[in-house]
């Protein structure tokens, strides 16, 4: 799970209690990793460019999904086309909806 802002932050505190349920829910080990810059663009631009494979996600708000795309006339990455929010199915089989 990337965690696009700096450590100790709520995001990152909302991520640690996270990731242990998680771990359980998909049966493999969710490891917390802050990438903080830009406001949440350098951590969220990580998963987006990251195969869709479903082992990289962010965990995101307003910042990473839209403040970034209003703000900066080149953002980094197109949150509309290249992170899924919402619920993922990242428990299925298909594993392309978690990235």
């Amino acid at each position: 799970m990337v965690v696009p802002l700096a450590a100790g932050s709520g995001i990152d505190v909302l991520g640690r209690i996270f990731a242990p349920r998680l771990s359980e829910l998909l049966g493999q080990q969710v490891i917390v990793e802050n990438v903080g810059g830009a406001g949440g663009m350098t951590g969220a631009f990580r998963v987006a460019k990251a195969a869709p494979d479903g082992y990289q996600f962010v965990l995101g708000g307003t910042g990473t999904h839209a403040h970034s795309q209003t703000l900066f006339k080149h953002p980094l990455y197109n949150a509309a086309t290249r992170l899924r929010t919402g619920r993922a199915n990242c428990g299925t089989t298909d594993r392309a909806n978690c990235a």
